[in-house]
């Protein structure tokens, strides 16, 4: 949020979220229910082609 609306900036450290989120049902898995789990593969699964997108787009293949 960048004044009180969303900020649509794809920060370099968002692709560290993915393992984050991958991680968290693999640690807490019966602790979350299977609609947590899917939202957690889900945003996962789509930060991930996202993160690949950004680093296939430069020739050095180090993101932005």
């Amino acid at each position: 949020m960048e004044a009180g609306r969303p900020h649509h900036q794809f920060e370099h450290l968002a692709c560290f979220c993915v393992g984050l989120l991958a991680l968290s049902v693999e640690t807490l898995g019966s602790g979350l229910t299977q609609e947590q789990s899917d939202l957690h593969h889900w945003a996962a699964g789509g930060l991930a082609t996202s993160c690949h997108l950004v680093f296939a787009e430069v020739e050095s293949g180090l993101g932005t």
